[in-house]
This record gives structure tokens, C-alpha cells and sequence, in this order.
């Protein structure tokens, strides 16, 4: 009976049991998950809640469906129906420990127990663990223990053996599941600690919120000194080239639903996270810590699937209720907006938080597991999914105050609006740069290139390097400086009254195009004069010819620590190359010339 009045997933029955735990303001939660196979397969929930049920008396409330308990206003758990209605839906056997002064009390409940309509809690403690779990309780100072046993069904999609590594993904991806139910708590709370099995519990963002371009911009202007400061090349660099493809964001809106003749305020907020190979990339950096990144390998359930990622994550006063594939009509995630399964939504999550008092607005389960809002919830929501962003930074113009999304009712337009598809995206990304190890857009400029200027790696984002003629700074090289003489190339140009030496002092002319007297002959020299001996083949002066040039070398003596060069002017690239090479085996850098 009680799979007819839940859908709730693996993960959030346990929820429910931390929810309580929480609600009695314990500081340390830990789960237990055992077991070889199906027969002894149990989980247990400790925590060290000052006063854990209080009573036994409180103890046979918990257990009885038709008990009622005080609650303090805020309480997220669901007390009775968590520990009965939710857990009955995936366990036969439910079992609790409690300590009552110096003793530890103890009630169960059945599931044929429940089907014969006989609703008092038992108890006599048939829960096969009894021992080691009151035995754990004394030794770790253990409040309260909630005991789960006797699936129902096949859990990690084996009727055989339960092997370790289930158990150790099944652990990992409910500490994820953990960090996103309770992410606002574990943060606003820094002496909670939860645990399952070997793993600990940390917050985690779903939305990426810290990846937004402008947010990004901030974290690299952090300073030099400071605890925040990104270090790191490699993490500097995949920051910046991940800041055109950053998350997507609209501002956080409030808006006012009217219910039971109130006002009451719901909290609205639209990401489209960034592109699978950017998230690749930021995690391989080890820059993202704190965001949700996708399910664990033997995860054993399917709610971190990527298709239940997406779509609307309901949140009640900073605890989410629900997301994905949760309730009877979540659609994947977009409930009655939109139409799940196109790979575009994949990456569009809403946030949307609601107070208590909205709770039958959003026909929010009795297990406060899964929502279903009502039909003016969408209504109401379109001013938030209308708006326009402004992040210039963002790439192919998305944030120039364009609209990130479109209504559903737009025909043939998803709600996703400013994303674009996997193979567009791909398309846009520059692959192979010679410079760095990240990655950045087609058309845009290596962070890691050297200066176009200085040809130095340390200029970006502007040039450093100070002409030593004209003084300017970034513009050009000396040796480009418009000072120089632009007949002899004489760096800074020629001083005082000296002439240059290619220009005929006569008739102020470049000798090349000069007709006055040659100086050796006295015949006119674009005539008659013979002094000037040209190449046959170039019909150039013998001091510009280059045919005859062979090709430039590079001979390094290892032995003699020793390099040659032969160099010819018309190899010019190649002599670049050989004279860098040349500068660095003789660890001579080229600002030091």
C-alpha cells in the first residue's frame, strides 16, 4: 500500500532519515550501507542528536502512521510518514534505536505487519544487527539508529552476490545526491559532517554558478598574496579560455505567488551550464571541486543519469525537494513545461525556491520528496524565463542582451534558447594549438602565444617591452622605432649634423638613384661609370646579391661545448630559428641583447 502513496527514489528514502536527523540538530550523520547479498543487505543512519526521539513514547509516535509529533517550524524531515511510508516503499523491515538516559529503546515496523492494517509499532527486535549497531552507538557515542533492511527489489541491477564496488559507487553517488539535497546546509553549517561508508559529504553546485564569465573575470583579477589567487598557468590559462563558453545565467528573480489570499515570495533563477568539452576541461584543471559533475561509475540507480539533470530543481527554504525524474508526472525534470529528451535541454536547470507556506501550491508530496506544481506555477514563471542577459563576454554574442530562452509556445523553438548544439560548439573550438595545453576559440588568440610585438610569453595581456629610442611602451621593437633612418636603417636615427652614409651628400639622393660623378672615376654614375660590379644574374650590387647563397646550418660540438652557425641572408626564417635555438643553448635571453 504504501508503493501506491510514494515515488521516491533510493536515495531520497535514506534523505528522509537524514532530514530527521538534521531537524534534531545533530552535528554528525553517518550512514552505514553492508551487505554480501540481498538476504543481509541493510542500511543504517547514526547520528548524535542531543536528544535523539526523546522518549520512548516519542519513539512509538515515529512509528505510528496515525501519531502526530510537534514539529519546530523549518523541519524538512517528515517524521512518521519519512520513517514509515517512505522507507515501507523500499524496505520490508524498518527498525530504530534510540537512547532514553542510560538505555538504548528499540521499535520496528513490518511491511506484513502494515498489509494486516495493524499500525502499533513492535517492540521486540527481530533486526538481525541489534548487537553491533546498540554496540556501535555506546562505543561512538551514537544518539540514534535507523535501521533499513530486506529490499524489496534488486537495488543494483544484480540478483546475485553484492559486490564491493556496488556498494563503494552506490556510496559515491548518494554522497553526491547528498551534496546537492543538502548543499545550502552543509555550507551555511561548517560543524555538520555527514558521512556514508568512506565517504564524506561536501556541497555541491548543480548550476555552475562560479563559471559564469564575469564570475570567472573576478577570480583571475584576485591579487598576488591572496588565499584566492590562481597560481597555477595551467588553471590561469583554462580560465580564461573558458570564459566565453561560460555558464549561462539569468539574475535570480522574485516573484509573488498568490495562494490562500497571500502574497507569498518564489525565488527564480535560469543556467544553461557550460559545454561538455569545457567542463572536461575545468575539472582536468581541478577547478571544479564544488559543482556537481556527473554520477559515478557502478552508481547502481539511475537517478544521477544526465537525462534527469535537467529542468526544474525545486528547492523548499535551501533543501532540494526534487529534480529529474521525481513523482509521477516530472517529465524528466520539466514537469508540465516543455518537452524532455532534446539533447539542448540537457544542459538548462532552473532553480526555484519556495517557502512552507507555498507547500499546497506546489502539492508538495506528504514525504516532502516530490512536487507537482500547479498550472499558474508556469504562468507565473514566464517573466523569469523572458528575461535578457548581458555578458559581452560570452562567445557568438549570446550575452549582447539577447534572451537566453524561449517559451515553449514558441513553435519549433526549444526552451533553450541560447545554447547551441554539440556539433556547432565542437566546430567552434581551436584544436592543437602549438602554445598551450587548454583550449580556446577559433579566431581568438592563444592566451599562451607569445607578443606579437616582443615575441616574449610574458606580455599578455599587453605588450611590456619600451623602445629604447623613442621610449614608447608596447608599440614596437627599436629596431621599428619610426625614429630610425629610413635609408641605412640606423637605429634612432643619425645624430647631430652626421649624414647618412646612403644618402649623396651632393644632391641628397640614395647613391642607388644618384647621377652625380662617381668619386673613383669621374664618369656619371647611371651612365657611363664601371666601378659598380653587378651580378649577371640578379643585376644586383655584389654586396646585395644573394645567389649564391647556400642553405644556413646549425653544427652543435657537444664535446667542445660548441655551436656553429652559418648563416646566409636569404634565409631569413630559418636564420630567426637557428639564433633562438643558438640563444637558448647558450641561456642568453633575447632582452639581455
Amino acid at each position: 500500500k504504501s508503493q501506491k502513496l510514494v515515488n521516491i527514489s533510493l536515495e531520497a528514502v535514506i534523505a528522509e532519515i537524514v532530514d530527521n536527523s538534521l531537524d534534531a540538530k545533530a552535528k554528525k550523520v553517518h550512514v552505514e550501507i553492508t551487505g554480501t547479498n540481498w538476504n543481509n543487505f541493510s542500511v543504517v543512519v547514526y547520528d548524535n542528536s542531543e536528544d535523539g526521539f526523546g522518549s520512548e513514547e516519542e519513539l512509538d509516535t515515529a512509528f505510528r502512521l496515525a501519531g502526530k509529533k510537534d514539529r519546530e517550524d523549518g523541519a524538512i524531515g517528515s517524521f512518521h510518514m519519512g520513517m514509515q511510508i517512505s522507507t515501507l516503499s523500499k524496505f520490508r523491515r524498518v527498525a530504530a534505536f534510540t537512547t532514553v538516559g542510560e538505555e538504548i529503546v528499540h521499535r520496528r515496523v513490518c511491511q506484513t505487519h502494515i498489509d494486516e492494517e495493524k499500525y502499533e509499532p513492535l517492540s521486540d527486535p527481530i533486526y538481525p544487527r541489534k548487537d553491533e549497531v546498540t554496540g556501535k552507538m555506546k562505543a561512538d557515542n551514537w544518539t540514534t539508529a535507523v535501521c533499513l533492511s530486506v529490499p524489496k527489489s534488486i537495488l543494483f541491477g544484480s540478483s546475485q552476490e553484492i559486490k564491493s564496488k556496488s556498494l563503494k559507487g552506490f556510496s559515491k553517488q548518494l554522497s553526491m545526491f547528498f551534496g546537492i539535497t543538502y548543499q545550502d546546509t552543509l555550507e551555511g553549517n561548517e560543524n555538520l559532517t555527514i558521512t556514508i561508508n568512506e565517504e564524506s559529504v561536501v556541497g555541491l553546485d548543480p548550476f555552475w554558478k562560479d563559471f559564469t564569465p564575469s564570475k570567472i573575470t573576478e577570480k583571475l583579477a584576485i591579487p598576488t598574496g591572496d588565499v584566492e589567487h590562481v597560481t597555477d598557468a595551467i588553471q590561469r590559462n583554462t580560465l580564461l579560455c573558458t570564459i566565453p563558453w561560460g555558464t549561462i545565467a539569468t539574475n535570480p528573480v522574485t516573484l509573488h505567488a498568490e495562494y490562500n489570499g497571500e502574497s507569498h515570495a518564489l525565488k527564480v533563477q535560469g543556467f544553461i551550464i557550460p559545454y561538455g568539452k569545457v567542463r572536461t576541461e575545468l575539472v582536468e584543471a581541478d577547478l571544479a571541486g564544488d559543482v556537481f559533475i556527473e554520477k559515478p561509475s557502478d552508481a547502481g540507480t539511475t537517478t544521477l543519469n544526465a537525462q534527469f539533470l535537467q529542468g526544474f530543481f525545486f528547492y523548499r527554504e535551501g533543501r532540494c525537494i526534487a529534480f529529474g525524474d521525481t513523482g509521477l508526472n516530472s517529465n524528466e525534470g520539466w514537469y508540465d513545461y516543455g518537452s524532455s529528451g532534446n539533447n539542448l535541454m540537457l544542459s538548462v536547470r532552473f532553480k526555484v525556491d519556495f517557502p512552507r507556506s507555498l507547500d499546497g501550491f506546489m502539492n508538495l508530496s506528504p514525504t516532502k520528496s516530490t512536487v507537482e506544481p500547479v498550472s499558474e506555477f508556469y504562468q507565473l514563471i514566464q517573466s523569469a524565463w523572458d528575461q535578457k542577459i548581458n555578458e559581452p563576454l560570452l562567445r557568438r554574442n549570446l550575452g549582447d542582451n539577447q534572451r537566453a530562452f524561449y517559451s515553449k509556445t514558441e513553435t519549433g523553438k526549444t526552451v533553450v534558447g541560447a545554447a547551441s548544439t554539440t556539433n556547432m560548439q565542437k566546430k567552434l573550438f581551436e584544436d592543437g594549438c602549438v602554445h598551450c595545453e587548454g583550449f580556446h576559440a577559433k579566431g581568438t588568440e592563444c592566451h599562451n602565444a607569445p607578443c606579437s610585438i616582443c615575441d616574449s610569453a610574458t606580455c599578455n595581456p599587453s605588450c611590456k617591452y619600451k623602445c629604447d629610442h623613442c621610449k614608447s611602451i608596447g608599440d614596437h621593437l627599436s629596431r621599428d622605432c619610426p625614429m630610425n633612418c629610413n635609408e641605412c636603417g640606423e637605429e634612432g636615427g643619425h645624430k647631430g649634423a652626421e649624414s647618412c652614409p646612403e644618402i649623396c651628400t651632393t644632391c641628397d639622393k640614395n647613391h642607388s638613384e644618384c647621377a652625380c660623378p662617381c668619386e673613383s672615376c669621374g664618369k656619371p654614375k647611371d651612365s657611363e661609370c664601371e666601378c659598380q660590379t653587378d651580378c649577371e644574374v640578379c643585376d644586383m650590387p655584389d654586396e646585395d646579391c644573394i645567389c649564391n647563397q647556400d642553405e644556413s646550418e646549425l653544427n652543435p660540438y657537444p664535446d667542445d661545448k660548441l655551436m656553429e652557425l652559418t648563416l646566409y641572408r636569404k634565409n631569413k626564417d630559418k636564420n630567426i630559428e637557428i639564433l633562438r635555438e643558438a640563444l637558448t643553448y647558450l641561456k642568453i635571453d633575447k632582452d639581455e641583447l
